[in-house]
């Protein structure tokens, strides 16, 4: 599945903010659609990678749940670890 590569996201709790899309994947085991995103913040070069369920609304933003269980949060890092090919 391919998305924009800058995305506005809302998160769980209403706030907002611009990312850089890393990747999105559908997990087959979980029946969810995973994105891995990033911060734009380039004032100080610190790069925070973040993951988590999103639906795409009627408005183009992305709503996202960071609030993965254990093994979300497994699963989405060594597909973080893939993709970035770090061990």
């Amino acid at each position: 599945m391919v998305i924009d590569k800058v995305i506005e996201v809302v998160d769980q709790n209403g706030q907002e903010g611009i990312f850089d899309n890393l990747a999105t994947f559908e997990s087959r085991h979980f029946k969810k659609n995973y994105i891995i995103f990033s911060n734009r913040n380039e004032e100080n070069n610190e790069i925070q990678v973040f993951s988590g369920v999103y639906k795409k609304r009627d408005d183009g933003k992305y709503v996202v749940n960071t609030d993965l269980s254990e093994q979300e949060s497994k699963m989405t890092n060594e597909f973080i670890e893939h993709i970035l090919d770090i061990k």
